[in-house]
């Protein structure tokens, strides 16, 4: 009842549904429904749902995700993301319809956060000051297809760990009713990172009922045996597919290029003057009919 009440302002929040109804009885009785988000001036827009699962095959699709990027292309967003699991209906509908993997990822969720013994916490609150390190960071980690996708953020949230002046880590970090999101980015000089981990959970301070999702890229697996030690349990494998709603064009740009040890080439005939003793006239070396 609260999702109905609010939904009014689900707009205002970034959040659109879009319904698809093909001319005349649409498939099996039923519209095709697909939800997006995306925040003002982001560059990416996340697809949240496609329903209902037996409409995935509908011939209607492509038109309801044609239509998709168009309307997330007008609000200034360059690519459709979405975040599929590999065995699921949908991983295969949206390879039909263009998309592309870029990242591969997994959701671990903790439960119940580790006791960890009392003592000052290493990991700090990001603050301005730290936005260079953390892309730095970010380039030296993350592969340059995922760059290409998905920009760093201009303000970091989250928490961030050194050791002494280097950046050894960044936890980017969003609060929800149902629980914490965490995906890290953690420097290979961090192994092993353990009892950090535990630490930044308890940092955390996750509610009861409230559980920590870590999203796991495939360029962080070795945190794995981490995760395994603090109890998390895996979810299923998923593939980050994106689709563009813009194309590069390439534009030629026409320059001279000069030429390195060229001289300008004689267009007239020479003349060049003979002795005197020989012939006192100038002699041209062309000799055409047109000579006098």
């Amino acid at each position: 009842m609260r999702a109905v009440l609010l939904s009014p302002l689900s707009a205002l929040a970034g959040i659109f549904t879009y319904v698809h109804r093909s001319p005349g009885v649409s498939h099996n009785g039923q519209a095709i429904i697909a939800q997006v988000a995306h925040l003002p001036g982001s560059s990416l827009a996340h697809c949240r749902f496609l329903a209902p699962d037996n409409g995935l095959n509908s011939r209607s699709m492509p038109d309801l995700l044609d239509g998709l990027l168009k309307q997330v292309g007008s609000r200034g967003a360059h690519s459709l993301v979405a975040e599929v699991d590999e065995d699921s209906p949908g991983f295969s509908v949206l390879r039909q319809n263009g998309f592309s993997i870029y990242a591969r990822q997994q959701i671990w969720k903790i439960d119940n956060v580790p006791n960890v013994a009392e003592q000052t916490s290493l990991w700090q609150p990001t603050l301005r000051r730290d936005e260079l390190a953390i892309q730095l960071l970010r380039n030296g980690l993350v592969p340059g297809q995922v760059q290409q996708v998905e920009a760093a953020q201009e303000k970091p949230d989250g928490y961030v760990l050194y050791n002494k002046e280097q950046l050894l880590a960044y936890a980017e970090v969003k609060r929800g009713p149902r629980g914490v999101w965490l995906q890290p980015f953690v420097s290979l000089d961090a192994d092993p990172f353990d009892e950090a981990l535990a630490d930044l959970l308890k940092r955390l301070r996750p509610r009861k009922g409230r559980p920590v999702y870590v999203c796991l890229r495939s360029y962080q697996d070795w945190l794995q045996s981490s995760l395994e030690k603090l109890g998390a349990e895996p979810g299923p494998r998923q593939a980050v597919m994106a689709k563009r709603t813009t194309l590069p064009l390439k534009a030629e740009e026409t320059r001279r290029i000069p030429v390195a040890n060229r001289s300008a080439e004689p267009t007239t005939p020479i003349h060049a003057p003979l002795p005197k003793a020989r012939e006192p006239e100038w002699i041209r070396y062309d000799q055409t009919p047109n000579y006098r």
